[in-house]
């Protein structure tokens, strides 16, 4: 016999109320805080930032794992915090150089967020991150979740996360079988994640919650023999943890782009220019010239083609000899062997291989 709960799911996704679920009082929450946090004590991933209370550092870790793995962060975020240790150090440097240490991570909104927002820090806070919520949700690049993440794990104030990982385990631990994605269940999920919240020890709790979406409660074949609270788990209950979340319809991957850049030469040297902040990709950084548009002037012989993807774009790059040895202004003559310290993107990268196998007649 099917339940009510997984028909009314396959006909039409039901609303619930986190009170009416599992957690109806006090010990419910506090076993489940209690499980949750021993199995996280035990089991949780040797990672540095979990060794810091220090919020500058918890800080560029949040902003670094926001759409990328925890083992690519990992080299980075070493790398990063050697050359910038404090936020000061950070907010002094050019945007060039943490762009620099942030080659290999991509979207690079991200480090021009870090860096605007630590200059924002140093001139109106002491240089110190701010301990209100409302503070740091004005800072560019943090929204909620990563003001909760930063609050609650650098002053151990009581502020939930919500990120994908929570978001997964929240709606299958209480069986919200509707898209996390609409505002209604958003808020909905909000006031779960602050009614579970422990107020003794808000950090521990909420990386807790975020482990187990990372390491136990997957997007597919969760480990459910595993889980310290599946207990406590609805979906688990109503064989539903392969069905939840809910997900909505996905947009096409990617849409076309297609760039034409120009290839100046001298020996052992190439020009490169900066790219403007109203470009697609790339904003503000440095790299080859691009073809007028709708020049008149036939450009020269064809060099390269480049295939990449950036973000929700697919790239293809066509790359030219330019047509007269004029460069471009505000352009720079950089050598072959120091494109790394301007150019980040391995677009870039992709595309000087190639030209220099064409002009080598590979």
């Amino acid at each position: 016999m099917v339940s009510a709960f997984r028909k009314a799911t396959l006909d039409r996704p039901p609303r619930f109320h986190f009170a009416k679920v599992r957690f109806t009082n006090g010990m419910m929450k506090r076993q489940f805080r209690k499980k949750l946090l021993a199995w996280y004590r035990r089991h949780r991933r040797d990672l540095p930032w979990r060794k810091t209370k220090d919020p500058y550092k918890i800080w560029v870790s949040e902003i670094m794992l926001q759409q990328t793995q925890v083992q690519t962060v990992l080299p980075h975020y070493r790398r990063f915090l050697r050359r910038f240790p404090n936020l000061l150090s950070l907010a002094r440097s050019p945007l060039s150089a943490a762009l620099s240490r942030w080659t290999g991570l991509g979207y690079y909104a991200r480090a021009r967020n870090l860096h605007r927002s630590s200059q924002i820090l140093r001139d109106r806070h002491q240089g110190k991150f701010p301990n209100d919520l409302r503070e740091a949700m004005r800072l560019p690049g943090i929204g909620r979740s990563t003001a909760g993440a930063i609050l609650s794990m650098g002053f151990q104030q009581p502020h939930p996360v919500l990120d994908a990982n929570a978001v997964r385990v929240l709606c299958r631990l209480l069986g919200i079988a509707q898209d996390p994605q609409k505002a209604p269940v958003r808020r909905r999920l909000w006031r779960s994640a602050e009614a579970l919240l422990d107020p003794q020890c808000p950090g521990d709790f909420n990386q807790a919650l975020m482990e187990l979406g990372a390491t136990c409660c997957l997007p597919t074949h969760p480990h459910c023999l595993r889980c310290p609270v599946s207990g406590f788990c609805r979906a688990r209950r109503e064989n539903l943890q392969d069905k939840l979340p809910i997900q909505r319809r996905r947009l096409p991957l990617s849409r076309p782009l297609r760039l034409h850049c120009l290839w100046y030469h001298s020996p052992g040297k190439v020009l490169i220019v900066q790219r403007g902040l109203k470009e697609k990709i790339l904003k503000g950084q440095w790299g080859l010239p691009e073809a007028p548009h709708n020049s008149p002037a036939p450009q020269g012989r064809l060099l390269a083609r480049v295939p990449h993807q950036i973000l929700h774009y697919r790239i293809e790059l066509k790359i030219s000899q330019a047509p007269r040895p004029r460069p471009p202004q505000g352009s720079r003559w950089i050598p072959l062997s120091e494109v790394g310290k301007y150019l980040y993107s391995s677009l870039w990268h992709k595309a000087i291989r190639a030209v220099q196998t064409s002009l080598n007649g590979g």
